[in-house]
């Protein structure tokens, strides 16, 4: 009779630590500003993972820098031990010399990408160990690593990867699917 008390103590103990842990493994926020737009919108509800997490190529992650007070909203362009570089009159991304292929971003044809705080002679951009390499999807609006308030980010500030979206509005240029997890 005493060991049924007890195992049943433990299930309920262990049910309400595991339903404990639940609520923190994700963490809701609301998006505003120009960097991702078209992929989102401001009001667009983003669930962010908090469980552990290593950083891909064209992951959207929330990152908390020092420098602002809100989460940045970001896309990962290239890990560390890669290399960038760019062609600013086409709108070309290259990481380790290959174009990447980036249906999602928000074009301007009729301007150049703009290159902020990167010059010609700093090209192509080696990224550093522990850090990434961020650029948001409407290219001349976004402040990513192409500015010197930003560069390179530390991954120890990368939040969690998005993995749910709550469009305010329907949302046909980047559909949910294209969130990788």
């Amino acid at each position: 009779m005493i060991f049924k008390k007890i195992l049943l103590f433990f299930l309920l103990l262990n049910f309400i630590l595991i339903t404990a842990g639940c609520a923190k493994e994700t963490q809701k926020i609301t998006y505003k500003g120009p960097d991702m737009m078209e992929t989102f919108q401001n009001g667009d509800i983003l669930t962010v993972s908090l469980l552990p997490y290593n950083p891909k190529q064209g992951d959207i992650v929330a990152i908390q820098l020092p420098i602002f007070e809100e989460p940045v909203i970001t896309r990962i362009i290239a890990l560390e031990g890669q290399t960038v570089d760019f062609d600013f009159e086409n709108w070309f991304v290259y990481v380790d010399g290959e174009i990447l292929d980036e249906p999602y971003v928000l074009f301007m044809t009729d301007r150049l990408m703009h290159s902020d705080d990167i010059t010609p002679d700093m090209l192509p951009i080696k990224i550093e160990p522990g850090k990434i390499f961020v650029m948001g999807d409407n290219r001349n609006l976004a402040t990513d690593s192409r500015t010197k308030s930003i560069g390179q980010v530390d991954v120890e500030y990368i939040i969690g990867n998005i993995i749910e979206v709550e469009y305010i509005l329907t949302n046909p240029i980047n559909p949910i699917n294209q969130i990788s997890e």
